[in-house]
């Protein structure tokens, strides 16, 4: 009998446990923003190069321009998951011991409801173990317009940028803070 019991407790845990399991599971998948209150947001990101761009070095520093990825954005929000697609820049001093580097350019996901028009800025050490870091703002359009999406992404040296690497980010109301002009 007490066998029994036990089993019948067991058995009523594990239901509770799914059911509030699959509740967090459905928060997870789609989170609810209230009006006005942020949310924040993970995810990774897979890219491969479309257009290899042009790619210079002269007096010890190498330019790249125009490389175009496609990258493949898997959030935590829906509304900030997809394929995006990446215009990316980078300069790269070699008289470093590493040779550091810079790199901007935008980041753009039209989607079925609404897209994100994304610049993006950000510095890497590529062969050394410093790691890079960049910093995105993205203003809303269609379903999104009047929100804002701005994220990081932290990555490691030797050029592991964008394979799936981890997106940190935030979605709120209004518009993008100040933003100065990119490079050229």
């Amino acid at each position: 009998m007490r066998a029994l019991r036990l089993s019948f407790v067991g058995t009523l845990m594990l239901a509770v446990i799914g059911i509030a399991g699959s509740a967090m599971a459905e928060d997870a998948a789609a989170p609810v923003e209230e009006a006005g209150v942020p949310v924040f947001v993970t995810g990774i990101e897979t890219c491969s190069t479309q257009t290899e761009g042009t790619d210079t070095t002269q007096a010890g520093v190498r330019s790249i321009r125009g490389l175009i990825n496609r990258c493949s954005n898997t959030m935590s929000d829906a509304r900030v998951s997809g394929t995006y697609v990446n215009d990316f820049n980078m300069t790269c001093y070699e008289s470093l011991d590493d040779g550091g580097c810079i790199f901007w350019g935008t980041h753009v996901l039209d989607g079925p409801d609404g897209g994100w028009a994304c610049s993006y800025t950000g510095t890497d050490d590529p062969m050394g173990a410093n790691t890079g870091l960049v910093l995105g703002v993205c203003p809303g359009s269609g379903a999104y317009d009047g929100l804002t999406y701005m994220w990081q992404h932290v990555f490691g040296g030797s050029y592991s940028f964008g394979d799936d690497t981890s997106f940190y980010g935030l979605i709120f109301e209004g518009p993008p803070p100040p933003w100065g002009p990119l490079p050229e």
